[in-house]
């Protein structure tokens, strides 16, 4: 079975609602993901921040991974079996003025009730693998 390595980085807000997590829109996948990279380490997420979200500062990739899930699943891209291993880390911001579009791509902030329910506030599909991760957390917690 193939394999497919991401990292996850849980950037998040205490808001009026609670907490937030940062969404990015995927134009390919026509949907919402929680901040990724293909890849296993911390790195990957101190990457997207900076290539993504253009913060080349004012944040904090935590050392260690908050959390790991791991699940089978048909590739959207090559239409395999693919079994994906998902390493998350938290990201703390010392500021939340995360602008709305980074590099063109919108940005958003759902809850975890939003993501496990796969809708973001607008209305549009949040990930599967984003999902994943938010059942994978609150299992923890």
């Amino acid at each position: 079975m193939r394999q497919c390595r991401v990292a996850i980085g849980l950037v998040a807000r205490e808001f009026a609602r609670g907490t937030e997590y940062l969404l990015r829109w995927s134009p390919h996948w026509q949907q919402w993901n929680l901040l990724s990279g293909h890849g296993s380490a911390r790195d990957c997420i101190v990457a997207k921040m900076g290539n993504e979200l253009s913060i080349a500062s004012g944040f904090e990739v935590e050392m260690s991974q908050c959390g790991e899930t791991s699940y089978a699943a048909t590739s959207g891209r090559t239409r395999e079996e693919t079994m994906y291993i998902v390493k998350m880390f938290r990201v703390r911001l010392d500021q939340y003025d995360i602008p709305l579009f980074t590099q063109h791509i919108p940005n958003a902030w759902a809850t975890a009730g939003e993501i496990l329910a796969g809708v973001a506030p607008n209305g549009l599909t949040i990930s599967e693998m984003s999902r994943r991760v938010m059942e994978s957390l609150a299992k923890r917690s």
